[in-house]
């Protein structure tokens, strides 16, 4: 448990994440219209993740689920964990009117039962679910096929609610992801991104490099980076146009006066770096590319087809310059499509 602030407050935003980009979501809002609200980041996985300005949480607590053989104790695992999320509440005294819970979508398999753990825990309290984007494509409208449904009540109408009674499944009743429930008040959404919510719910997430330069990551400098991709290796494309392609990202670089130019090697790269020329500086990175758009907070991203263009745009949007070179002489078979999605969040084609 990490933790900075211990305060009242009459409201409270539980963060519920387990990728890097949903964790920069979180932060996103937290640092914005969350700033009014006592904030408490929840993260499943071994480590915490990366985080701009871990200032905005009051609190940072991890879950832990033990991977054990049955039901009951992978319930109990749930159970103590929400436990520990209740005593956290009570050690940072906070009895909030309203609590926001934010999860990526309504049907998730574990952070679910928070819904109405909370709503027994606090009944003074309105609770809310909020969703966090997971991803940087447009959503659509899933719906609950009956097969779905049935495995939803099997949740919902566990036999280990005999022993666990306060463990309960919220289960969601029009759409999988949520965002049509009526608990549901608010569905985030990367600006650029289409969703089938109502306007009135939807609240599109924006200005995050003017979010970054007011932290200690803030950087001046004007850099570019490469997002590498294993095509040669996997025959994506030829060997002639890949030159070719290189040495069009050396001259738009040089033309454009980019002094500062780092490479992001792809994790499945071998040791050849597709695009890659010795000037350029190789990063060392461990995490997602995410990470890395944070850190360097770089003017242009620079790939073939990778979906770090997506990211990047829908992180900074009209802030970042984003361009596909290769991509018509690249020899995939989504090539069309990804023109599509490219040309629709505005990343150049070249």
């Amino acid at each position: 448990i990490y933790s900075r602030h211990n305060h009242m407050n009459d409201s409270v935003s539980i963060f519920f994440v387990k990728t890097e980009l949903e964790a920069l979501a979180t932060e996103m809002i937290a640092g914005g219209s969350g700033s009014s609200t006592a904030n408490l980041l929840v993260y499943s996985g071994p480590t915490p993740p990366y985080l701009i300005n871990p200032d905005v949480f009051d609190s940072i607590v991890g879950f832990s689920y033990k991977k054990s053989k049955g039901f009951l104790n992978e319930k109990r695992s749930i159970y103590n964990n929400l436990r520990m999320l209740e005593t956290e509440l009570d050690r940072l005294k906070i009895r909030p009117k309203k609590i926001y819970i934010h999860l990526p979508r309504l049907s998730t398999s574990k952070t679910n039962y928070a819904i109405n753990y909370l709503i027994q825990k606090f009944p003074k309290s309105v609770v809310r679910v909020r969703l966090i984007p997971h991803g940087v494509v447009s959503s659509s409208l899933i719906k609950i096929s009956p097969a779905k449904r049935l495995k939803l009540l099997r949740r919902q109408f566990h036999f280990s609610n005999i022993f666990l009674p306060a463990l309960k499944y919220y289960p969601p009743k029009r759409d999988l992801i949520g965002g049509l429930d009526e608990i549901v008040d608010r569905v985030y959404t990367f600006q650029g991104i289409s969703t089938p919510y109502p306007a009135s719910k939807v609240v599109a997430l924006s200005g995050l490099r003017n979010y970054i330069q007011g932290t200690r990551k803030a950087r001046t400098e004007r850099s570019a980076i490469i997002i590498g991709q294993p095509l040669l290796d996997n025959g994506l494309i030829s060997e002639k146009n890949h030159a070719i392609v290189t040495q069009q990202i050396r001259d738009w670089l040089t033309a454009n006066s980019f002094q500062t130019v780092y490479y992001s090697k792809h994790p499945r790269a071998t040791n050849r770096l597709d695009f890659f020329r010795n000037e350029y500086e190789l990063l060392q990175q461990d995490g997602a590319v995410e990470i890395a758009l944070c850190e360097f907070q770089p003017t242009v991203v620079i790939s073939c087809f990778s979906t770090a263009l997506a990211t990047a745009k829908v992180l900074f949007g009209e802030q970042i310059q984003a361009i596909s070179f290769g991509l018509m002489l690249s020899q995939s078979d989504k090539k069309d499509g990804l023109l599509t999605f490219f040309n629709d969040l505005n990343i150049e084609i070249r």
